[in-house]
């Protein structure tokens, strides 16, 4: 792996951990990519209290390296220090502002510069790497942030996703992705051929067609090749016409490495299921399992659910599934 390209995923692992509660967050384990594992000596014998402390000591030392107001900004966007350990990411630059009279505004960009020298310096001792940390399939790309919506509150189904992905090698002119339909509880089904597919911005689908009965595989070839480090957005639009029907269920499965995942469904303000459950981490056959879910989710006011995952393991699912009701129809993503 060559030096941009291991700097931009451990860029990518500093992000992914200050969204949270930064090296005390709960689910420490779930949260830290091999990329950070491997700079900050994480074996997988390590428990969450010695991830911690291993983050807390290795980025600190890092962070002492730095200028003075950049190290004040690492130890607040990680929560490196006592004093800078408030659970939200805002009022930890507020206290970092403080402490190196900045304006609020110059923050954000100065801590993204404190994270990058961070990740340069963590990087700097790294040597005798595979072509790509955590990611077995070498596809040349990971994505950064994945946001997807699906809409039940019209008549045909419809989902959204909006991507931003990260080109870990040079002259990647475009890539492969796909969704899968699920066939519903009842055993009827949309035709195989019948998912629209559009792209809303971000390149040109080149490629369609059917990876497995009832995934659909498809190319996205972008305006001009990426470089390595190159970040690229684009968004896709599905839609099941004839109101089709699959199951209850809308979750991600990725296959490259990705930092954030956020789904989002909409229901019908009349046909609101009375259980939503989460799925975290499930193998693909078990989707159609009723006993797999976890905690419920709540349905606000609008019929509208939110639910995020931060580093999800690849190929496995993560999403949100709900008891069936013959007005509800669900799409499984991947």
């Amino acid at each position: 792996m060559d030096a941009r390209a291991l700097v931009d995923e451990i860029i990518g692992d500093l992000k992914v951990l200050r969204r949270s509660r930064g090296v005390d967050t709960k689910e420490i384990n779930e949260r830290i990519r091999p990329a950070l594992r491997l700079a900050c000596g994480i074996t997988p014998e390590d428990g969450p209290a010695n991830i911690r402390a291993k983050l807390r000591s290795r980025l600190r030392e890092l962070a002492g390296q730095l200028p003075a107001d950049l190290e004040v900004l690492a130890q607040a966007a990680l929560a490196l220090v006592p004093e800078a350990g408030d659970q939200f990411y805002r009022t930890r630059l507020a206290w970092a502002a403080a402490r190196i009279d900045r304006q609020e505004r110059t923050l954000r960009r100065r801590a993204d510069e404190a994270l990058k020298q961070l990740a340069e310096l963590a990087a700097a001792d790294l040597t005798d790497l595979p072509d790509r940390i955590g990611d077995p399939a070498g596809d040349g790309w990971h994505t950064e942030t994945l946001r997807a919506m699906l809409n039940l509150s019209t008549s045909d189904p419809e989902a959204y996703e909006f991507r931003t992905i990260v080109a870990d090698r040079d002259e990647l002119p475009e890539i492969d992705l796909a969704v899968t339909l699920t066939a519903a509880p009842n055993g009827s089904s949309s035709p195989p051929g019948a998912l629209a597919m559009d792209v809303l911005y971000g390149g040109r689908l080149t490629q369609r067609f059917m990876a497995a009965e009832r995934r659909f595989a498809m190319k996205l070839t972008f305006p001009e090749p990426l470089r390595n480090g190159d970040r690229h957005d684009f968004a896709l639009r599905f839609r099941v016409p004839d109101g089709g029907a699959m199951r209850p269920h809308f979750v991600s499965v990725t296959k490259q490495p990705c930092d954030e995942v956020e789904l989002r469904v909409k229901f019908d303000e009349k046909h609101v299921p009375p259980n939503v459950w989460l799925l975290k981490r499930v193998f693909q056959s078990d989707l159609g399992d009723p006993s797999q879910h976890g905690a419920p989710v709540p349905v606000d006011g609008a019929g509208e659910l939110r639910v995020q995952f931060l580093a999800p393991d690849p190929g496995f699912a993560y999403g949100v599934r709900w008891e069936v009701d013959e007005h509800t129809d669900s799409a499984r993503m991947r």
